[in-house]
């Protein structure tokens, strides 16, 4: 598992400053779209090679790591993932605040009366 967290240059003027990495925008780093602009930085073609590296190695042997990269735990009970950005890195437990938050909400919506619970589709 990863969360790529990277705003790529060719899109930040389309976002929010608080958007750091969207949904699909590693698809940008994966297909080398900095080699394809001028303007790109060395970091973000740097993050492209990187993301090249991990995708090849993963469809050439089924596993993402190789030589001079981060380690990209596998995903098990530690929940370990990969952030992937300016400075990637090995992490634990993605979003796990959100996680929490979302399962107790809906614990405590699965607790209530359902008696309020109407469909009205029919």
């Amino acid at each position: 598992m990863y969360e790529f967290e990277y705003r790529p240059s060719f899109v930040s003027a389309m976002r929010p400053k608080t958007v750091i990495g969207d949904h699909g925008d590693e698809i940008f780093s994966v297909f080398g779209s900095p080699f394809l602009k001028d303007g790109a930085s060395e970091e973000e073609t740097n993050l492209s090679k990187m993301v090249m590296k991990y995708w090849a190695n993963f469809a050439r042997n089924g596993n993402p790591n190789g030589g001079g990269l981060p380690h990209w735990p596998e995903y098990d009970q530690k929940e370990g993932y990969l952030k992937i950005g300016a400075s990637t890195q090995a992490a634990q437990r993605l979003k796990d605040k959100e996680v929490a938050f979302w399962s107790e909400l809906k614990a405590k919506e699965a607790a209530e009366e359902p008696s309020h619970w109407k469909h009205v589709e029919l």
